[in-house]
């Protein structure tokens, strides 16, 4: 069973966090300011994310257990290291068995597709972040010119009501959590 005051902790932190991430343009005016801020508040959530979620960081035996014991049938492939571990084609489609262990198995045997790949993923995902971001901030401002003075506020609040569904359903249904409640 998962440590409740842990969840509700970790949502706690988070949906803190991010409203005060969004609602602070209400706030700050300074551009400069405003920025600092936000990098100490994202360091505050990726700290949250470390020392307070319920599951804490990934160990290695747990994403060994990931990536080697990929069957459903139960029969364990047993290698210790990625370059050891040979994709079978014909019997993992025939069982069924495509998981991402596989793609990442793959990426790390061929390092240059590896980097390619984790390029392109943190490229779209600094684009559409970047946009997103500039999007709600854009939101709110228009909104503060037209006289609501907690614009910004009242996206925060909206932020923060998502983020605590989001983390809480996460945290729920994470099965690494699951098993390490468990084993403990």
């Amino acid at each position: 069973m998962m440590d409740p005051v842990r969840i509700a902790a970790h949502v706690a932190a988070q949906t803190g966090n991010t409203i005060v991430y969004y609602a602070l343009p209400s706030v700050v005016h300074s551009g400069a300011l405003r920025k600092l801020l936000r990098t100490g508040i994202a360091g505050a959530m990726l700290y949250n994310e470390y020392k307070i979620r319920p599951t804490g960081p990934l160990q290695d035996s747990a994403l060994e257990e990931v990536i080697y014991d990929t069957s459903a049938q139960g029969h364990h492939r047993g290698a210790k290291s990625a370059a050891s571990y040979a994709y079978d084609e014909a019997t993992d489609f025939e069982h069924g068995e495509v998981p991402f262990a596989n793609a990442f198995i793959a990426v790390v045997e061929k390092p240059a597709l590896g980097v390619a790949l984790a390029s392109v993923v943190a490229a779209g995902t600094i684009a559409l972040t970047v946009a997103a971001e500039r999007a709600i901030f854009n939101r709110g401002e228009r909104k503060r010119i037209a006289g609501d003075k907690f614009a910004h506020l009242k996206q925060g609040l909206a932020a923060g009501a998502i983020t605590a569904v989001g983390v809480t359903i996460l945290d729920l249904l994470d099965p690494i959590a699951g098993e390490k409640q468990v084993d403990e």
